[in-house]
């Protein structure tokens, strides 16, 4: 009776440590890509803006508006 406690004991201490190392080995792998579509995101959002902001810049330019900043 003790031999098979010591052998859960074992048992499940062996499964929580590979539990917890397949969750960190998940996390690590996957916390790269997740920067890298996070900065891909950013960046292609930040390049719309200033086309955008370009194409804004000549609308007005071509019909002769201008971009008052006091209102």
């Amino acid at each position: 009776m003790v031999e098979k406690k010591r052998a859960d004991y074992y048992f499940h201490k062996e499964y929580t440590f590979l539990f917890l190392y397949d969750s960190i080995h998940l996390f690590i792998h996957s916390y790269p890509g997740a920067i890298l579509r996070l900065s891909f995101v950013t960046g292609l959002s930040e390049k719309l803006y200033k086309t955008l902001h370009v194409l804004s810049l000549e609308f007005f330019r071509n019909t002769g508006c201008t971009l008052n900043s006091s209102t």
